[in-house]
């Protein structure tokens, strides 16, 4: 009897043991909760470079991470980011591909440049604007607990063809009363296939 006690006795001390510890490591390791969200991931995961943090951040952007209405969820943005909430957008500016580029990193500063090839500008679902062209958007980073995070700017994001096409098939379901608007979204679709 004494045996068995001392057992269980052991396997509750390990289990408060592991579970202290475990605590101690989500309040000092403040990217503990991204690898929760990334399914396992290592801290490896996180990007080391100012380039590597914008890269991140703009590749799930281009593929719709934080637009609900296609499966996304904007806090897996905001890690990368020191916003407390993702900025609310009306409109999404279309990409082909995009280009980051390192300007300068100093101090515990960055800034990242990041060149579109765009095609166009999409906005509620109602208006959709093509118009090849190239765009710019500078990305200012700090340090943040050995961390790089984009502070500004916080705009709207640039999604790909694929992840507009992917919003208005959404629309259509969505919108499925709104005959004039579903056959806009379906003719509209069309012509963003070209681009892919």
């Amino acid at each position: 009897m004494k045996k068995k006690n001392r057992t269980i006795l052991f396997a509750s001390l390990f289990a408060s043991t592991f579970l202290i510890i475990a605590s101690l490591q989500v309040m000092v390791n403040p990217t503990c909760g991204i690898c929760v969200e990334q399914k396992g991931k290592s801290l490896d995961a996180y990007p080391t470079t100012p380039e590597g943090v914008v890269e991140a951040f703009v590749k799930a952007s281009f593929n719709g991470v934080g637009i609900r209405a296609v499966g996304g969820a904007t806090e897996m943005l905001l890690q990368y980011t020191t916003w407390t909430s993702y900025p609310s957008c009306d409109g999404f500016s279309i990409a082909l591909k995009y280009n980051v580029i390192k300007l300068k990193e100093d101090l515990g500063k960055a800034t990242v440049k990041v060149v579109y090839d765009c095609v166009g500008e999409e906005s509620r679902l109602k208006f959709l604007r093509i118009e090849r062209k190239t765009e710019e958007v500078i990305y200012e980073l700090e340090k943040v607990k050995n961390f790089w995070k984009i502070w500004f700017p916080g705009e709207c994001p640039y999604i790909s063809v694929k992840t507009t096409i992917k919003l208005m098939e959404w629309g259509i379901k969505y919108y499925k009363d709104d005959k004039e608007r579903v056959e806009w979204m379906k003719e509209h679709i069309e012509i963003l296939k070209k681009y892919l």
